[in-house]
Parts: C-alpha cells; structure tokens; sequence
C-alpha cells in the first residue's frame, strides 16, 4: 500500500495532526498532483479556529456550514501531476508537469458550475475545506479543468494566485457583469 502524509485539521482551534493516509487512485476524469508549494491564506486562519468573524453580521461558523473534519486544508496549491483518471485528459495535463490549481470546485451539475462559475455552486467541492487541500504531499483534483499551466513564472510568487489573484480577477469580472445588468457605462 502506498502513503502519503497529510496535516489535517483534526478538531476546530486545535493544532494540525500529522497523519499518514492512503496515496488515492484517480479515477474519471481526476489528476493526482504531488504539492510542490502550498500558500497559507488568513481565511485558514479563520477555518482552523472554526469560525469567522463577520462584524455586524455575527459569526460565521464551519461546522454549522456543514464542515467535516478532519480535513488537509490549503486551497493555495501548486502541484506536479503524478497521475491521470483514465477519462482525464493527458494533452491538458502532462504527468510531470507543474500546474496551479482552481481551488474552489463545484458540484459540475448545477447552473452555476455550467457557467462556469464553481465558486458559485451550492454544492461546492471546495479543495482545503470540503475536500482535502494543499497541506498535504498529495492532492486529488476532480479535472483537468481546474489545472492552470504556469510554465515559466516563479512557483513562489504563482502559488498565492490560486486564491488571491483569483479573487481579484472574479470580483472585477463580476464588476463587469453587475455593470452590464444595472445598465452602468
């Protein structure tokens, strides 16, 4: 049986626990990538104590929202693909390339996921929190939709666009689109 090491968030507010796991085969359309770089964003902060903050709007809490634990957090995640599901697509995913990976996957059958918006789906997959993420040796990706290639830029400096840079650029895109439905120049 082959293994890899993950730290899993075991109990909200505690620390990591290191553990040993079973290496996932992929199946379908999935692509294992063996996590070259994985960011620490402040929302894991929030997620590893539990809970977020929403000011006046009270607290947010991941247990309530239907987190289960344990799970390998990390939603930033840069990873060498080590293995194809036999529908994953090898054109898009080359074993021993290094892609950054779209964490905020959706359930792929509602509305929002085909418009493409994942992010907006109600049944989210989302790597770090529903699904295990980037704090780990290996993560499991559902397709290779959600690989982006990165050939060239600095892995240090690429890693926190899974979710910073993404954020940015779905926020100016959904600016342009409330821009278009309100009638604004």
């Amino acid at each position: 049986m082959s293994t890899y090491t993950s730290y899993d968030l075991v109990e909200f507010g505690k620390p990591l626990q290191t553990r040993l796991r079973e290496m996932p085969v992929p199946t379908g359309a999935q692509v294992l990538v063996r996590v070259r770089r994985s960011g620490v964003c402040h929302s894991d902060l929030h997620i590893g104590s539990g809970a977020m903050d929403l000011g006046e709007d009270g607290i947010l809490s991941m247990a309530e929202r239907g987190m289960k634990l344990p799970v390998a957090m990390g939603h930033e995640i840069l990873g060498e693909v080590v293995a194809l599901g036999p529908d994953a697509d090898p054109a898009a995913a080359p074993i021993g390339k290094t892609m950054l990976v779209f964490p905020w996957q959706g359930c792929g059958k509602c509305l929002a996921c085909d418009e493409l918006r994942e992010n907006d789906c109600l049944a989210p997959r989302f790597m770090g929190l529903v699904r295990d993420g980037g704090y780990a040796t290996h993560a499991l990706v559902e397709h290779t939709k959600f690989l982006v290639d990165v050939d060239g830029l600095d892995p240090d400096t690429v890693t926190p666009y899974a979710c910073s840079g993404l954020t940015v650029f779905n926020a100016i895109r959904r600016a342009g689109w409330c821009a278009k439905v309100n009638g604004w120049p």
